[in-house]
C-alpha cells in the first residue's frame, strides 16, 4: 500500500469511526499464523519457487507477488493463495480479542478469520476493502473490519502487486 493510499484509507476510518480515540484493531499476520497460516515470507518463497526465481535472502512479499502475477497470471497467484491458506479456523485468540468492542478491525490478512470470528459470536460486521470499495459505510452499527489488502473470498480485490 502506497503512503497516499494509507493516508486516504486513515481520513476515511477516522470519517467513519468519528475521532481518533475510537478503539481500532489491527491485525497482521502474526494472529492468522496461530490459525496455521504462511508467514509473508512463506508465501513469498513458496510464489518466487513457483516460478522457478531463487528467492533473495531478504524478500518483499509484494514484490515477490507482483513478480509471480507478472510470470504466471493474477489468477495463477490468486489460486497459489488461495492453496497456501486452506481451511483455517478461528483460534481462541481471535475469540478473545474479537469478543472487546472494537469500532473498526485493521487487517492485512487475506484470510476470512475475522468474519468467521464475528460470526460465531453472533455480531454483525461489515467488510471494506481499501483497493476497490466505494465509500466506507456510514452506519456505525456493525463492526467494520477493513481488508487492507483484500480477501480471499473476493478475489477481485486481491491486491498482489505494489502498484
Amino acid at each position: 500500500m502506497t503512503r497516499a493510499t494509507a493516508r486516504r484509507t486513515a481520513q476515511k476510518l477516522l470519517r467513519y469511526t468519528g475521532n481518533w480515540s475510537t478503539p481500532v484493531l489491527c491485525i497482521g499476520p502474526g494472529l492468522s499464523m496461530a490459525a496455521g497460516a504462511p508467514s509473508w515470507d512463506e508465501i513469498a518463497r513458496m510464489l518466487l519457487r513457483e516460478i522457478k526465481q531463487k528467492p533473495p535472502e531478504r524478500i518483499d512479499p509484494m514484490q515477490a507477488a507482483e513478480l509471480h502475477s507478472h510470470v504466471a497470471g493474477r489468477a495463477r497467484t490468486v489460486k497459489v493463495l488461495n492453496d497456501c491458506f486452506g481451511e483455517l479456523r478461528p483460534t481462541p485468540a481471535h475469540e478473545s480479542l474479537l469478543r472487546l468492542p472494537w469500532r473498526a478491525i485493521l487487517t492485512t490478512n487475506f484470510d476470512t478469520l475475522a468474519e468467521l470470528t464475528l460470526a460465531s459470536l453472533h455480531r454483525p460486521y461489515t467488510v471494506w476493502t481499501s483497493a476497490t470499495s466505494g465509500p466506507l459505510p456510514t452506519g456505525r452499527e456493525d463492526n467494520l473490519i477493513v481488508k487492507l489488502h483484500g480477501s480471499l473470498d473476493a478475489p477481485g480485490n486481491l491486491i498482489v502487486t505494489e502498484s
